[in-house]
């Protein structure tokens, strides 16, 4: 296996690792307004009870879409505590975005 492939490994392990981590910030960010108006409705929370992974999907979505700057508007985030993290998300987002971007440029480069 190659040294590029590699670290393409890595490079999208890295990244799918850490929206992860994000994904489940948002949940328990969200689960610890106690239905104060936050995204994690309480039909979510009945919801949850059967089928816990939508939420985490739902939540994976949301970082996804704010990490890659694309934002489609169908999930924001209403208490304070959540506009905080998402403004760190979208900070953090572009940062990490062009990090990615030039990491991949460079792995490709270098692919024979």
């Amino acid at each position: 296996m190659s040294s590029s492939f590699e670290r393409l490994s890595l490079l999208l392990v890295t990244i799918l690792y850490l929206q992860h981590i994000l994904a489940c910030a948002w949940v328990y960010l969200g689960d610890s307004e106690d239905g104060r108006g936050g995204w994690y409705t309480p039909a979510m929370r009945d919801k949850a009870v059967v089928d816990r992974s939508s939420v985490y999907f739902q939540a994976f979505y949301f970082i996804v879409t704010t990490m890659t700057t694309v934002g489609y508007g169908d999930m924001y985030a209403t208490t304070i505590r959540e506009q905080i993290f998402c403004v760190f998300l979208m900070l953090f987002g572009v940062f990490y975005f062009s990090m990615i971007s030039g990491s991949l440029t460079s792995i490709l480069s270098s692919l024979d």
